[in-house]
């Protein structure tokens, strides 16, 4: 059986609202992804698949950098992780 993929996200902001809470100072809400996402994301980086986190980031709306971060924190947990300087099979 999969696991449950979840993604709790906040609903898209008009550019018009964006730019008030930028101007005003405001932070902007924050996304929050479950476990189980980010263990399907950090699988699809893994072989047989080796995709890569620009092609995750851009197929997911999820930012490169987020998905370098669960990778890293995944790694520093002693899962295994694809290296930095590995290379899709694109």
């Amino acid at each position: 059986m999969k696991p449950l993929c979840v993604r709790i996200v906040v609903s898209e902001f008009p550019n018009l609202l964006r730019k008030d809470y930028l101007k005003e100072g405001k932070d902007l809400p924050t996304l929050h992804y479950s476990n189980e996402l980010k263990e399907v994301l950090l699988r699809r980086m893994l072989p047989p698949n080796n995709e890569s986190i620009h092609k995750i980031a851009r197929e997911e709306g999820i930012s490169e950098q987020n998905l370098r971060n669960w990778r890293d924190k995944a790694r520093a947990e002693g899962i295994a992780t694809p290296g930095k300087d590995a290379v899709a099979d694109e």
